[in-house]
């Protein structure tokens, strides 16, 4: 099946064609410009032209398959490359020469008077001279195709290495996040265990269930709705930790489900409740989701306290990995923005969906 897929590659097509018009050219065009000529000529043309048009032929295909690739493509020999295409052209013209003196006699130029040594002389040389600038013609095409391919190839193995490198880069980030997750989760669990076990199994079982969307869930592109409901259920497990702190969670869309990258705002959710963990209860954490005009906005806001060590790190490990990842899938249509102002902490993700 990859050999049948590969055989059908629009560059191989396309690498096909290159050799088909380059014949069909050798061998059409002498006539073509022959029939130019002489309009009223009748009658097939010499086997001399169709001779020399398989030298050219000839002098193409052993570059392609031989000189080429033995000296371009390995190891940049472009001495040993030209040295030999000067051997193999000039015993080419010389073959071509003595073709058109065999297999084009009754074309020869008939003179009033028989030319003098130096005419013909002059007239072969200005034959041979054309003959050698076609056959280096023929080259360079046989060139500008096979490297022109060998370019292509090695651009489309750079490509493949560079989404594969970005795919391990992803699922490690991945792995970075799953754990990170849980570890703050079951820490905010254990807080409840002494405090009040009843909340601490149903923390448990909120937990279950979050992490079923994480293990089993987690596919490259989850619906915004799905993931909405994801962070409404980790407020809610975060809310049995947080006890009196308020906590607004506010969602505004324009009906629309779009397709987003799994576990990014929680990223953002988790950052805010972690720091904004501070001794005074009355201090809000504010959590924003809105999705209209296809920009996608995902705000937190919490306060820190500046003197501890949350205060020093507000931005926390969990931020830097949420920029490489959002970096990672969608480029320049999404980023990342934080700021302080005394003792709040703000960041903002914001998407640009692709129309």
């Amino acid at each position: 099946m990859t050999r049948s897929l590969a055989r059908h590659n629009p560059r191989r097509l396309l690498t096909v064609l290159a050799h088909v018009i380059f014949i069909i050219i050798i061998c059409i065009l002498p006539e073509v410009l022959l029939r130019m000529a002489w309009p009223g000529r009748t009658g097939g043309l010499p086997w001399g032209v169709y001779a020399k048009s398989g030298v050219m032929v000839a002098v193409f295909y052993i570059n392609y398959f031989v000189i080429i690739p033995r000296t371009l493509v390995r190891n940049r020999r472009w001495v040993s490359f030209v040295a030999w295409n000067i051997a193999l052209i000039a015993a080419a013209t010389v073959l071509m020469y003595y073709i058109g003196e065999w297999g084009w006699p009754h074309h020869r130029p008939r003179h009033r008077h028989a030319p003098d040594q130096m005419h013909r002389m002059i007239a072969s040389a200005s034959f041979m001279l054309r003959d050698a600038i076609t056959l280096l013609l023929s080259v360079a095409l046989s060139v500008a195709i096979r490297l022109s391919g060998r370019w292509l190839e090695l651009e489309r193995r750079q490509q493949q290495m560079i989404a594969s490198r970005r795919e391990n880069e992803l699922e490690q980030l991945r792995m970075q996040l799953n754990p990170h997750f849980l570890f703050n989760t079951l820490n905010s669990i254990y807080a409840l265990i002494e405090i009040n076990p009843a909340e601490a199994q149903t923390a448990v079982h909120e937990l279950s269930q979050l992490l079923r969307h994480v293990v089993y869930e987690n596919p490259e592109r989850v619906a915004l709705s799905s993931e909405i409901d994801f962070v409404r259920n980790y407020i809610s497990l975060m809310r049995l930790r947080m006890g009196s702190r308020p906590v607004n969670f506010e969602v505004d869309t324009d009906g629309g489900d779009v397709g987003v990258a799994p576990l990014l705002f929680v990223t953002l959710v988790e950052n805010a409740f972690k720091h904004g963990n501070t001794p005074d209860r009355t201090r809000p954490i504010d959590i924003y989701i809105s999705a209209r005009d296809g920009l996608i906005t995902c705000r937190t806001v919490n306060c820190f306290d500046p003197d501890g060590r949350a205060g020093r790190s507000a931005g926390g490990v969990g931020l830097a990995n949420l920029r490489r990842r959002i970096e990672l899938i969608y480029g320049r249509d999404a980023g990342l923005e934080t700021s302080t102002d005394n003792d709040t902490f703000t960041a903002t993700l914001r998407i640009k969906l692709k129309k």
